[in-house]
């Protein structure tokens, strides 16, 4: 292993002694849309899961599979990073971070749920709020949870099924701070993400960044990198250039843009970042602070809205449609298929401390 990264490894493992590492090779970002790169075969973790790993592992790739897997089922490490290989040593970021709300939707499997709240609660950053809305029933286990967590904030839908969307948009739009976190529940934030996402936001209105995805279907583990410049990607081809989740937003920005339409399970992000296009300041930040899950049973996988539906097709060149007029001058933005639609049949209600 290079030098430099035996002296990340030493430097990280000073800091938080169960740490696991991801390893990425050094690439360019692309230019319009998200790119997927070779799978990752290099990673730190804790003896004990590295060497379970290994022994039932078909090659290095499928070993780090193997560890990452177990990391996001609840194996005992306190944080996640991801490093690239031959990129420049990462500056410490800064310990304090403006007044953040985290907002993290949830439905289905509750360990994944679990999981990335530990992540959450081990970054070095600490956002000011974390607020989880569950789009389900709640059982024994959503409410022995919150038992232990008095500090977390919760909130339900009335109508379980209703989709991420009515929560995310009911709770972005009353945060009490100027900056908004998302998140979603299958994934893990790396441990440095709120601060180097805070630490870059000197300007500009929505900050993303890489993610490494964690792939159930083939057993991989690769990373996806997305274009730095989102508002140009968008102009040159309107596609996927953020993934919402891994994504910071300043507040008053995202209530100028209208947020999320509410009245579908699916796609309102796609159309949410083409309509911010007209009135935000886009980028995605070169650097992996997020951990994605691609696993059976979520909603870009399941039949009735799994990515290459035909309403899903249908949606997006709808919007597709709309973004290239508007931005022809041939329409107005507020006229199109872009416009933000918020209906009133889901109601977000607060879980009070009895209720738990």
């Amino acid at each position: 292993m290079a030098p430099e990264i035996l002296a990340e490894c030493r430097r990280i493992l000073a800091r938080e002694p169960s740490s696991c590492v991801i390893f990425v090779q050094r690439r360019n970002p692309p230019r319009v849309i998200y790119r997927e790169d070779p799978p990752i075969d290099a990673i730190l973790a804790p003896a004990a899961t590295f060497h379970d790993a290994v022994s039932r592992s078909r090659d290095p790739e499928h070993a780090v599979y193997v560890v990452t897997s177990a990391v996001l089922r609840g194996a005992s490490v306190r944080q996640l990073l991801v490093r690239t290989i031959g990129a420049p040593q990462l500056p410490e970021p800064p310990a304090r971070v403006a007044p953040i709300t985290t907002l993290v939707p949830h439905r289905g499997p509750f360990e994944n749920f679990r999981v990335c709240m530990h992540y959450i609660a081990h970054q070095w950053a600490r956002c000011e709020k974390t607020q989880v809305y569950f789009d389900e029933d709640l059982s024994d286990q959503h409410a022995e949870w919150l038992a232990r967590n008095p500090a977390i904030e919760a909130y339900q839908s009335s109508r379980p099924g209703a989709g991420p969307y009515p929560g995310r948009h009911y709770l972005a739009s009353r945060a009490s701070t100027p900056w908004i976190m998302f998140q979603d529940s299958d994934d893990a934030p790396c441990a440095d993400r709120v601060a180097r996402l805070s630490a870059a936001f000197s300007d500009g209105d929505l900050l993303g960044s890489h993610e490494v995805r964690l792939d159930d279907f083939r057993e991989i583990i690769y990373p996806v990198r997305y274009p730095l410049d989102v508002n140009d990607a968008l102009v040159r081809e309107a596609g996927h250039a953020l993934l919402h989740p891994t994504s910071m937003v300043r507040k008053s920005a995202y209530v100028q843009s209208g947020g999320f339409s509410t009245h579908r399970v699916m796609g309102s992000d796609t159309q949410f970042l083409l309509r911010a296009h007209f009135s935000m300041q886009i980028r995605n930040l070169d650097e992996f602070l997020y951990v994605k899950r691609d696993r059976a049973g979520s909603l870009t996988r399941s039949p009735r809205t799994m990515l290459g539906c035909p309403e899903r097709l249908r949606l997006q060149q709808l919007w597709v449609d709309a973004f290239r007029r508007t931005d022809d001058g041939q329409a107005i933005l507020e006229q199109t298929a872009l416009a933000a639609e918020h209906h009133g049949d889901v109601a977000i209600e607060r879980i009070k401390q009895g209720d738990r």
